[in-house]
């Protein structure tokens, strides 16, 4: 009881600890219920609930209004053997998507694309969310920012930041066997 007494008021042990700390240094094995009951016998607080731990799992990016971020995304495609790119712009808030299909990828491409997807959509988007591909350089960078919007690049090696749009991509690929 001494020893239990110690670990309480000495070392500020709760309960399971005292007991792992018995175990271990007194090599005394003593039940987590009977510690309980002699720390309450002694007149010591009832140990205090911690709060489970968080899961790791990434917050999801889901904005509350239409149009606040767009995820923008290019894949290549085979149609009728020749290949072609795939220009895709999805709305994080309502998953609106709008597809266009583009016989090469540069940046003239991703700028008529991106003011396709502007008269598309429809509500005004405020922010455009790119992988950093050869698609979106400087130049389209410049165009979005003009356009009165804000860009952002994803994280190299990211791809579950643009997961909306790549999911889109991948179900396509189920569906069409693209």
């Amino acid at each position: 009881m001494c020893l239990i007494e110690q670990g309480r008021r000495d070392l500020q042990f709760g309960t399971m600890r005292t007991r792992i700390w018995l175990d271990r240094v007194h090599h005394i094995r003593v039940a987590t219920a009977t510690i309980h009951r002699m720390c309450r016998d002694l007149g010591y607080p009832p140990d205090r609930r911690t709060e489970p731990r968080r899961s790791r799992h990434p917050i999801l990016f889901s904005k509350e209004h239409p149009g606040d971020c767009v995820q923008v995304d290019v894949k290549e495609v085979k149609v009728a053997s020749q290949k072609c790119f795939q220009y895709t712009v999805l709305d994080d808030c309502t998953r609106y998507r709008v597809l266009r299909l583009y016989p090469c990828k540069y940046h003239g491409t991703s700028l008529d694309f991106l003011a396709t997807g502007r008269q598309t959509l429809p509500f005004p988007i405020r922010k455009v969310q790119v992988d950093n591909g050869t698609e979106s350089p400087l130049t389209f960078a410049l165009a979005v920012e003009e356009a009165g919007n804000r860009l952002r690049y994803i994280k190299p090696r990211r791809l579950e930041q643009n997961g909306k749009v790549e999911r889109s991509h991948r179900i396509d690929e189920e569906e069409f066997g693209s």
